[in-house]
């Protein structure tokens, strides 16, 4: 499972004396600082500041703020502030920005980070941007976030660096462009910006903006793992539980998703709870799994909650519990998660853990369809099919069949091949439907063999030929999952009558045939 985004954070800032501006005096001044004489310094800085010196007012106004050789006194030290900003000293102005955003007045923190920012202070032009971005006390302004980002992070500011990337990223702001968005995220890595490493990882993870590679994405998840971010842990340990750019080991992936699973990370809570239900990298443990999954779960994290429904239906950690399943489902469902719509849908179809209702199961399965789930498309095409939850449609039922042919689906290349055979929703075409039952025969599903067989048999869309006919019979007979008992009474029924009506020989070579394709299918 991959991670979500990052969350941004508002900059912090450690109060620090500007440079010197004078020798002599502030020299001085800033040596005895050096060397901790706070008192030394504060004479010399008051000196300096009663002279109208910038920088000295403000290097006077953190020794007030920090409590060092005077006590510590907020107003005066914004009175010193304030007198080094109204001379137009940067660090001043960023400062009472800071000092203002502290205290939730973002118009005044806005103004004075404003005059820092366009003077090149790059702290100050972060925190624009983020204030932008979050909408701390102003109007959400992406295109505004994005400009002071870029200012910043021109400047080097790796957290600026990685903001910017990530709105390129997702298109915030700033046109969506993943290769910028890896370059930008690239420049903050190598500062060692942990987020930033763990959505370059991710990029070179998915082949996004990058060529895709697995060793790249391993090296920038483990440099921002190391630092303790819990997505790039997460994302670590799913490539080796995958095999990808290092060599497949459940017990280190155990290892990283417990890591980030402590923190709180959802998607790792998952992943951890998955290895406890399959016993990957750790002992099987219904219990623990039940656990992590529920963490996850609580942070309705869909997959842990679609989890769940399976663990309940399946009876892992107790009796199968379908009603449980169906709540676990629709809590996925409802946040858009596929596969337990998918499930959802299938519930209320077959009347498991709630009321039988063709209805709401279309419903479910036309919302996981349109997210390209491929048995959902089937189901849905079945339904219009069989005018199940809808009004009968051939044409409708088609079109999702095509839908879930188009990835490959063996059960629907059977039904597209039924619906040509009999004419329903297009022309009849037995040429086309034996092209799609062999399509489907050849994934060896059942329905689909036997289908094929029976073409064969009777000279539709192919050459009569009782051997090929015999041998895809034998097939669908002998196929796992198994025909359902009618057509397996009727599959055996036809293959006896049509051994009837084949020589020994013709029978063995059939037979044979079939052992060959078992053989060259060993996976059926």
């Amino acid at each position: 499972m991959i991670s979500g985004l990052p969350f941004k954070i508002l900059a912090l800032t450690i109060i620090m004396l500007s440079p010197p501006a004078l020798a002599g005096p502030y020299e001085d001044a800033a040596a005895a600082y050096a060397r901790r004489s706070y008192t030394e310094a504060l004479l010399l800085w008051q000196e300096l500041a009663a002279q109208g010196n910038a920088a000295a007012q403000y290097n006077l106004g953190a020794l007030y703020e920090n409590g060092q050789g005077v006590p510590k006194d907020s107003a005066a030290a914004e009175r010193w502030y304030r007198l080094a900003a109204g001379q137009g000293l940067a660090d001043a102005q960023f400062t009472l920005g800071l000092r203002y955003a502290n205290g939730q007045n973002m118009s005044e923190a806005l103004k004075w980070y404003r005059l820092a920012a366009e003077q090149g202070f790059t702290q100050a032009q972060y925190n624009l941007g983020a204030i932008f971005d979050e909408a701390n006390g102003v109007r959400r302004d992406f295109s505004e976030a994005a400009k002071w980002y870029r200012l910043a992070a021109d400047n080097g500011s790796a957290a600026a660096q990685a903001n910017l990337g990530l709105m390129h990223e997702v298109g915030r702001g700033v046109r969506l462009d993943f290769a910028e968005a890896a370059n930008w995220y690239q420049r903050a890595a190598e500062q060692g910006h942990a987020l930033a490493q763990s959505r370059l990882g991710l990029l070179y993870d998915q082949g996004r903006g990058v060529e895709q590679d697995f060793a790249k994405a391993l090296k920038w998840y483990r440099l921002a793992a190391d630092q303790g971010n819990a997505a790039a842990q997460n994302n670590l340990g799913v490539l080796h539980a995958q095999g990808k750019g290092v060599e497949k080991n459940d017990s280190e992936a155990v290892k990283w998703y417990g890591l980030s699973a402590e923190q709180g990370f959802a998607a790792a809570q998952a992943n951890l709870g998955a290895a406890y239900d399959m016993g990957l990298g750790v002992a099987q443990d219904a219990t623990e799994a039940i656990k992590w999954l529920g963490m996850a779960a609580d942070s309705a994290y869909a997959p842990a909650q679609h989890s769940l429904g399976a663990m309940a239906a399946n009876g892992l950690g107790g009796p199968p519990d379908h009603a449980a399943a169906a709540k676990w489902y629709r809590l996925a469902a409802v946040q858009g998660f596929a596969p337990a719509q998918f499930d959802l849908g299938a519930s209320y179809e077959n009347g498991v853990g709630l009321p039988q209702d063709h209805g709401q199961a279309v419903k479910w399965y036309r919302l996981a369809a349109a997210q390209g789930h491929v048995a959902a498309q089937f189901r849905l095409g079945v339904s219009y099919d069989l005018g199940q939850g809808v009004t009968q449609d051939y044409v409708e039922a088609i079109k999702w069949y095509r839908a879930a042919v188009a990835q490959g689906d063996a059960a629907a290349q059977n039904n597209l091949g039924s619906m040509y055979e009999y004419g329903l929703g297009v022309a009849q075409d037995y040429v086309e439907a034996v092209r799609w039952y062999q399509f489907s025969a050849d994934q060896g599903y059942a329905k689909a063999q036997y289908n094929l067989g029976l073409m064969h048999a009777n000279g539709r869309g192919v050459p009569p030929d009782f051997m090929i006919a015999h041998q895809w019979l034998d097939l669908a007979i002998e196929a796992d999952p198994p025909l359902a008992p009618k057509d397996m009474d009727d599959a055996t029924d036809n293959r006896g009558q049509i051994a009837a009506r084949l020589a020994p020989e013709e029978l063995a070579q059939a037979q044979r045939r079939a052992r060959e394709w078992l053989a060259a299918h060993p996976k059926h």
